[in-house]
């Protein structure tokens, strides 16, 4: 998600696992990253960064589940009028989503996070950042 949405991604051919000493049990993609001139995603690029990490803490379970760690519970509800207003269904599982479904949800989270700047350094894994917002 985070080179797609910065660049233009193209496979260019695959290396077979028997090339190398030792052989690894896998194949070898060979990729190109073309920088796009616009990324695919308006939010600021630590925005995007965190909603992904986030999202998929918890890549089997529904997207939902690690899109509500980006808020305190007492801003939960952000995060049930963000898969309201974006239309995403909050029970896709992380894999599944799109690239449009990830700039719907970054850019709503950095509009939340323009109109309460300290959201963007909140970790729902410190005590002392959940102690803030209690």
């Amino acid at each position: 998600i985070m080179s797609q949405y910065l660049c233009h991604v193209k496979h260019l051919f695959t290396i077979g696992g028997r090339s190398f000493v030792p052989s690894p049990k896998v194949d070898v993609g060979v990729v190109q990253f073309t920088p796009r001139v616009t990324p695919l995603i308006a939010a600021p690029s630590p925005v995007v960064e965190k909603v992904v990490k986030h999202v998929f803490h918890f890549r089997q379970k529904h997207c939902r589940r690690g899109y509500d760690t980006l808020f305190p519970e007492s801003l939960k509800h952000l995060s049930v009028e963000g898969f309201s207003r974006t239309g995403v269904d909050p029970t896709t599982r992380p894999c599944f989503l799109t690239m449009t479904q990830f700039r719907l949800l970054s850019e709503y989270y950095s509009e939340v996070c323009n109109g309460i700047p300290e959201l963007l350094g909140y970790d729902y894994r410190d005590s002392r950042s959940r102690e803030q917002w209690e």
